[in-house]
């Protein structure tokens, strides 16, 4: 792998790189709108002029139709749309000034004889405005606006906020008080769903509009939303480097978000697309041997695009996947490293340690004064976590082992401010070194790569063996290790003695520890003994999805959706996608349960057993069922 780490990094352009984020980031990216659409044109012809056989699928968006478990929704377009206040004559938002300045998927409405806007200065809660007609206006608003549909659903035609996604530790509203926040409205084109509109404030402008209200009940406003949502369709870009068989490796970043988005996402669209660019360009020049397995990249709408590229493109041939997501901020303070996400414990894979050994190669940067390789670029690996595709490419039931590349924190994540200032040429090089070393080496995969792929393997589990505290989650850990080792056979012969001395090394040093540590078995009560196995391909994206189309089954939801709020469980837990992985068809509730609390997401022990408790759900292909039913 030293000689093709140093054949791909010599070649990588950083200023293609840079490039291809400044053309991408130009287009308003709004899954299934046109300008999404022209982006993904775009970027196809790119990569048509670089010789890659490359396509856009189209797949229908409309209300009605679902891909795998996600139910999609009606594309999106827009002509104009503004608002201002008319005394004294201010223009709070205009999308043809900032294209963010709307909330996306906005119905259509025009205001321009004017309406009253109210300013709700109570928080969020209706008992606070009793008193207040709603009809007919346009509220202010400081919050998340689905705390405030109440007043849409008394009457409110619109909203205007100000509101900005605060993260603990990464941002508060001063650091992007010249920001506006990327929101949007996820129809779900049912019957208790009122059409509405909203405007994005920056928190500055937020301010100013307060002070308006300052001695006044209303303020009049005017303006037009031009906007239309109807059944149209979504794209996916697809280009392949044919290999000599017809088994895939997968290189994916999702293509959408607003205009200018660069590090969220024109990054990891531009590394995927240089990287294969590269790797063509060095077969056709001979430096490199011809891909054994072909090699594709898959630019998406983020999630509903896999999912309907998922439905229609056998996920069997494809042995790895890495999602490239945010991988090109400048690091100065305000972005962190660029963050290997690893795979869950439930989809065991060598990819794991794949992904890691090429994150190392990248790190080869420079050199000390020693004369050793060292890093430039700030660089981690992690445990798994959710967010972004590579959660759908990992589901057991589509078995398309897949790591995320990433930046975290990331302070303009979501906000108008990701521009192409933030962008660094030689983070997005470090990037494109570590999805170019994936890819190539993953199609040419030989016996010499595996070697040193588990030596990285062996340092992998020396780390994750340092954060078990107790017996089960060392025995996860192993049981972890040496499933990925029995997952080569899906793509090489190895000598069955290799195998075995690597189970017996993983074996060894997880018994050390457990020795070393006075870790016993620990005796979990028999609380439920269940074994369900799940009817359809796919993770839930939403469980609201499945609530829609399944009224029967909002009870249970609500439940489930109390649960959380007892146990403070954050939808960043990914307990809910995790649950899921577990169900197999094999494993009772007691052992999901057991799984989940060893991946240290949420004690979720607490959570089964007050479900089984109160005897409400079991679970059944993803969806949440009454037992009554």
């Amino acid at each position: 792998m030293k000689q093709t780490f140093e054949i791909l990094k010599n070649s990588i352009d950083k200023n293609r790189l840079f490039n291809n984020v400044k053309e991408v980031s130009s287009f308003h990216r709004i899954q299934a709108t046109p300008g999404y659409r022209q982006a993904a044109n775009y970027v196809c012809d790119k990569l048509i002029k670089e010789g890659i056989d490359a396509k856009v699928l189209s797949y229908e968006a409309n209300n009605d139709k679902f891909y795998l478990n996600a139910k999609m929704f009606k594309e999106w377009d827009y002509k104009e749309a503004y608002i201002e206040v008319v005394e004294p004559n201010i223009k709070l938002a205009d999308i043809l000034g900032n294209p963010t300045s709307i909330v996306q998927r906005s119905y259509p409405y025009d205001f321009t004889d004017g309406r009253q806007m109210i300013y709700l200065d109570k928080g969020s809660d209706p008992d606070n405005y009793k008193d207040v007609d709603f009809t007919n206006k346009i509220i202010f608003i400081r919050g998340e606006f689905h705390a405030y549909l109440w007043a849409i659903k008394q009457g409110a035609i619109g909203f205007v906020t100000d509101f900005v996604r605060e993260v603990p530790k990464v941002r508060d509203r001063y650091d992007l008080y010249d920001a506006l926040n990327y929101t949007s409205f996820w129809w779900k084109h049912t019957e208790d769903e009122i059409p509405t509109f909203g405007f994005v404030l920056t928190p500055k402008m937020g301010d100013q509009l307060a002070k308006l209200f300052e001695g006044k009940s209303s303020l009049l406003v005017k303006g037009k939303v031009d906007t239309s949502l109807y059944n149209g369709h979504l794209e996916v870009v697809e280009a392949t480097l044919p290999g000599k068989c017809d088994e895939e490796v997968l290189l994916t970043a999702h293509l959408c978000h607003p205009k200018c988005s660069c590090n969220d996402n024109a990054s990891g669209v531009s590394v995927a697309m240089e990287a294969i660019r590269v790797i063509k360009e060095l077969i056709d020049k001979q430096k490199l041997e011809p891909n054994y397995r072909t090699i594709k990249i898959v630019l998406i709408p983020e999630f509903t695009g896999t999912f309907a590229y998922l439905s229609d493109h056998d996920s069997s041939k494809m042995v790895g996947a890495l999602n490239l997501d945010m991988v090109g901020a400048r690091q100065n303070g305000f972005y962190g490293p660029i963050t290997l996400s690893d795979l869950p414990y439930s989809t065991a894979s060598y990819i794991s340690a794949l992904s890691a050994l090429c994150l190392d190669y990248a790190a080869k940067e420079t050199y000390n004064l020693a004369n050793e390789y060292i890093p430039k670029t700030n660089h981690i690996m992690e445990d798994y976590t959710g967010g972004s595709d590579h959660v759908v490419y990992s589901d057991p039931t589509i078995g398309v082992p897949c790591c995320m590349l990433g930046q975290w924190p990331d302070l303009y994540y979501h906000t108008s401010k990701d521009t192409l200032d933030v962008i660094d040429p030689n983070v997005l090089a470090f990037s494109c070194t570590t999805a170019s070393m994936f890819a190539y080496t993953l199609s040419n995969l030989n016996y010499d790569n595996v070697k040193e792929i588990q030596n990285k393997a062996h340092i992998l589990l020396t780390n994750k063996l340092s954060k078990a505290t107790t017996y089960e989650q060392v025995k996860h850990i192993e049981n972890f290790f040496i499933n990925s080792v029995r997952s080569y056979e899906k793509v090489i012969t190895l000598d069955q003695d290799f195998i075995d001395n690597e189970i017996n090394y993983i074996k060894a040093i997880c018994n050390a520890n457990i020795s070393y540590n006075n870790f016993t078995m620990t005796n979990y009560p028999v609380t439920n003994t269940s074994v369900y196995k799940r009817l359809k391909k796919g993770p839930i994206h939403d469980i609201n999805e499945i609530i829609a189309v399944h009224p029967e089954y909002k009870e249970a939801y609500l439940e489930y959706q109390k649960i959380q709020k007892e146990f403070k469980m954050s939808p960043f837990d990914d307990a809910s996608s995790l649950i899921l992985y577990y169900i197999n068809g094999k494993n009772t509730i007691d052992d999901i349960s057991l799984n989940i609390l060893c991946d240290k997401i949420i004690s979720i022990m607490k959570v089964i057993s007050t479900l089984n408790r109160k005897n409400i759900i079991n679970i059944d292909c993803g969806s949440l069922n009454t037992k009554n039913n």
